[in-house]
């Protein structure tokens, strides 16, 4: 995987661990027309890693399916091309189908799916393509289905899911014909839905989305929640919640939803919060809010075990805190501090290049090790 200044790391034991350090410490890395090989392989992405070319794909804006360690398919803007590591360029494919929506694997099959809906196996030797069949209602599944629908695959997926609605489906391959099972309902609308992954052992269906974070939809445990009084004012976006007392949830937009009447004198944080919460200890709660009589963003902390709520006014913004040996550490804009009393002693400055970063994860990954994960990089 790679970072947004083009590091590269592989993972080891789920840990992410640095395999090629990025040619420029700039935003814009002019090795970055190969990366897209990356999902490839590293054989073939080392084939002209070193090599300066203008930028032709990418992997988050074309679709490029590994064909062998050795060579991919691409599809880019309905232009269709093949990549060997034996080619100096890619290849142009004549296709006279459509155009093509998407393509994705099931297995070692690769198919192709067009705008007339029809999908295609591709002989990935003689380049040829076939019609594929498919069973009962899964015709109609495909041929019915809304604009707004999606049929998604990415490299490492065994087989994509086609959503639609409130509906996801797993497609299979028998060798003669596509099925579409049904594996999922109750998807929540408005979503913008850039990931999808399924776990078939666990029949969990994992939706990453701009709009609303993570989607973990169980078929037999998804209950569908709603805030109790919409507000137009308000964000139906939320990027962080709270658990209440009585099984209700806080969200970062002061909105409640659940099933319960709560008072609002009972709520541990009052109006609009910060978009990450952290908690140290047994019962502290760190947020960032506006503080109106200073006119400015701080942190604060709630104790769950007294209800008491301190305010930090010298410390303007605290996006993650953790906890490490008794002491408090904080992650912010401007680098990596301690709490001292009620001041934030930096430990790490960012440099002025990355001044206003934002921390996306802070946390103890071994005991007296913090690991800091924001926008501009991974540190440890």
């Amino acid at each position: 995987m790679s970072d947004q200044p083009g590091n590269i790391f592989y993972i080891d034991k789920s840990k992410p661990v640095l395999w090629r350090r990025s040619a420029t410490n700039s935003s814009i890395n002019p090795y970055i027309a190969h990366y897209y090989l990356l999902g490839v392989s590293d054989t073939f992405f080392n084939k002209d890693a070193n090599i300066l070319k203008r930028t032709g794909f990418s992997s988050g804006f074309s679709k490029i399916v590994a064909d062998s360690d050795t060579s991919c398919f691409i599809l880019d803007k309905s232009r269709f091309f093949y990549y060997s590591i034996s080619l100096s360029d890619p290849v142009l494919m004549p296709y006279d189908k459509g155009d093509i929506n998407t393509l994705f694997k099931i297995d070692d099959h690769c198919f192709i799916f067009n705008d007339k809906k029809e999908i295609f196996l591709l002989n990935q030797q003689a380049r040829t393509l076939a019609a594929v069949s498919l069973t009962g209602n899964s015709h109609s599944i495909l041929k019915d289905a809304t604009e707004n629908s999606i049929l998604y695959w990415q490299t490492g997926m065994g087989n994509p899911v086609f959503i639609d609605g409130d509906k996801a489906w797993l497609l299979t391959y028998d060798g003669s014909s596509i099925t579409a099972k049904l594996i999922s309902t109750g998807i929540p609308s408005d979503s913008y839905i850039k990931s999808v992954q399924y776990s078939e052992k666990n029949n969990l269906l994992f939706i990453g989305t701009e709009s609303k974070g993570l989607i973990v939809i169980n078929q037999n445990r998804v209950e569908s929640k709603k805030r109790n009084n919409a507000n137009s004012k308000n964000r139906n976006s939320y990027y962080s919640q709270i658990e209440l007392e009585d099984g209700n949830i806080l969200t970062n937009e002061s909105d409640i939803i659940g099933g319960h009447s709560t008072s609002e004198s009972s709520l541990p944080i009052k109006g609009k919060f910060s978009f990450n919460i952290s908690h140290t200890g047994e019962s502290s709660l760190w947020y960032t809010q506006t503080n109106k009589d200073i006119g400015y963003n701080c942190l604060y902390e709630y104790n769950k075990a007294t209800g008491k709520t301190k305010a930090y006014p010298k410390i303007k913004w605290g996006d993650i805190v953790t906890e490490s040996g008794g002491k408090i550490y904080i992650a912010n804009p401007g680098g990596i501090g301690i709490l001292q009393g009620d001041s934030l002693l930096f430990l790490c400055e960012y440099p002025k290049n990355l001044v206003g970063t934002v921390t996306f994860d802070f946390t103890e990954i071994s005991p007296g090790i913090l690991a800091v994960a924001t926008c501009g990089l991974i540190a440890v």
